[in-house]
């Protein structure tokens, strides 16, 4: 019967009025109609109604009407319900919407998906969720977007995904989030990884190094002690005969 009403039908229905619906009322509701909700009588709807929603009836949404969603309505959505969400629709989402998403919720969002999300909303990402980012997750990001990260938040993502970054993105690490990186996952880096550090990463741990001197003691020390080990530097070593990168230079190698 719900799918019948007409639009100027629906317009007539109040928040209260939707917010007394039953999951099953609301299945009975098309795409279409969603869309012609207005955010006032979205605001009406809980969290336990909005999670029944099936990914075909959020299709019909507009972003200005997720975007007025409160914190606590996106808490009651499903990964596969985010999942099926377009780039189109996360455009007015809020950070502080993303940041009270938990890791389960944003294990459904896929690597397009956060491709497009903006720099201010990457703003709202906690270092836990940062952390339950998984490597497929971060294969679309581009360098920029990398770039853009507090150093907080690079500091936070897990080994594999520091490994699991492409040489090109590798290129958007600021100094900064260079200096921020931890042992554990500056020991992950790969040779391929190592090998193309520009200058001005590898001079952000070897800060006394002049970029030219070769096999530079001081500077190799600093970078053993944030985190580098011996295996990783045999590795560049095998990774070709003499190399002209700044590390293979620092290392002789």
């Amino acid at each position: 019967q719900l799918a019948e009403l007409s639009s100027a039908q629906l317009a007539g229905m109040g928040s209260q009025q939707l917010a007394a619906l039953s999951s099953n009322q609301l299945a009975g509701l098309t795409s279409a109609q969603l869309g012609l909700l207005s955010t006032v009588q979205w605001n009406g709807l809980h969290s336990s109604q909005l999670s029944t929603l099936s990914e075909v009836q959020l299709h019909g949404l507009r972003s200005a009407q997720l975007a007025s969603w409160a914190d606590t309505q996106w808490n009651g959505l499903q990964s596969s319900q985010l999942a099926a969400l377009v780039d189109e629709q996360f455009n007015g989402l809020r950070s502080t919407v993303l940041r009270s998403l938990a890791v389960s919720q944003l294990a459904g969002l896929s690597s397009l998906q956060l491709s497009g999300l903006a720099d201010t909303q990457w703003d709202g990402f906690t270092t836990t969720q940062m952390a339950g980012l998984a490597d497929i997750q971060l294969s679309a990001l581009t360098s920029a977007r990398l770039t853009e990260w507090t150093t907080v938040q690079m500091a936070a993502l897990t080994a594999s995904a520091i490994l699991s970054l492409s040489t090109t993105q590798m290129d958007g690490i600021s100094t900064a989030q260079i200096k921020a990186l931890s042992k554990t996952q500056i020991a992950v880096l790969s040779a391929v990884q190592l090998d193309e550090l520009s200058l001005a990463q590898v001079q952000a741990i070897a800060t006394t190094w002049n970029g030219v001197a070769t096999n530079f003691a001081a500077g190799q020390a600093a970078w053993t002690k944030a985190g580098l080990t011996t295996t990783q530097v045999s590795a560049l070593d095998n990774l070709h005969g003499s190399g002209s990168g700044a590390m293979a230079v620092l290392w002789g190698v």
